[in-house]
């Protein structure tokens, strides 16, 4: 037993090691930045910036765009992704190749489907067209305020195939006696689905859950490839202002800024945390 553990320890040393040098001491050592002012020499300023930074219009903009957009994409992402599952949860061939599918969008390189959205919703696209006829003037869908839509069809497209895949891995495991035993007592379909197979993934659809949140939080990467640093403003997320600051060198702007959204985050894995141990609480029951 004691040698299968130091043997487990020399596997996970390198991973931490990695997470303790590029992530811990980097977190930790951002205090000095976010407590000192950007003049020279700089000077001890406490909370002052984290302060100045929550008073600041713009970050409050980003911020709010970031958690509207989370708010938005991440339950509409598992939702859609509980219908597919269910759509496609057979093992028959034409389920397993349209699965097979469903994951292209999630592995395709971002420049790959940047090129094809730029040509889906770009100025000379017939999206762009059928939007400018109704709004009386020629617009471009990635370089104005409509900007939202292509950017949320962009990330339902991309994410809820792979979601999808993982509900129907976690249906595959409920044994087929419960349907049975469900469908001799007289439930109908929509009655074993969610008496049955719902309380059974619940789970799953957490951790599901938590991964379309957190892939709303890394949607700057596509926002970015397509409309630059500063796209328009309802899509100006907390990444674009953390990343134009960087970029001048304002060292405390980034820190405090990060090390707020660091304390939201914290709070909202916290309540998915409780919320996943009640899930398990009651599937154990």
């Amino acid at each position: 037993m004691k040698s299968m553990k130091r043997e487990a320890v020399g596997y996970l040393l390198p991973g931490l090691a990695g997470t303790v040098l590029f992530y811990v001491f980097p977190f930790v050592g951002g205090l000095y930045y976010a407590m000192r002012s950007d003049t020279f020499p700089p000077k001890f300023v406490g909370f002052a910036n984290i302060a100045a930074v929550l008073q600041n219009a713009v970050f409050r903009t980003a911020l709010w765009n970031t958690i509207a957009f989370s708010l938005v994409c991440a339950p509409i992402a598992v939702l859609l992704a509980l219908v597919l599952a269910c759509i496609f949860r057979s093992a028959s061939a034409a389920s397993r190749r349209i699965r097979a599918a469903m994951l292209v969008s999630y592995i395709l390189p971002t420049a790959a489907t940047i090129s094809v959205w730029k040509i889906l919703f770009g100025y000379n696209s017939a999206a762009a067209a059928l939007v400018s006829h109704f709004a009386n003037q020629r617009m471009d869908l990635l370089q104005s305020e409509w900007q939202m839509i292509p950017i949320i069809f962009l990330y339902l497209w991309r994410n809820a195939g792979f979601f999808s895949v993982l509900l129907i891995a976690a249906m595959q495991l409920i044994h087929q006696e419960l349907y049975d035993f469900a469908e001799m007592e007289g439930a109908s379909a929509l009655q074993k689905h969610w008496h049955v197979t719902m309380p059974l993934i619940s789970p799953t659809i957490i951790i599901v859950f938590i991964f379309s949140w957190t892939g709303t939080l890394k949607i700057f990467k596509e926002v970015y490839a397509l409309s630059g640093g500063y796209p328009a403003m309802n899509v100006y997320t907390l990444q674009h202002y953390i990343n134009n600051h960087l970029a001048k060198l304002n060292y405390a702007t980034v820190t405090s800024a990060s090390y707020i959204f660091a304390g939201i985050l914290a709070l909202v894995f916290g309540i998915i945390y409780r919320l996943e141990n009640a899930a398990h609480d009651f599937t154990a029951n």
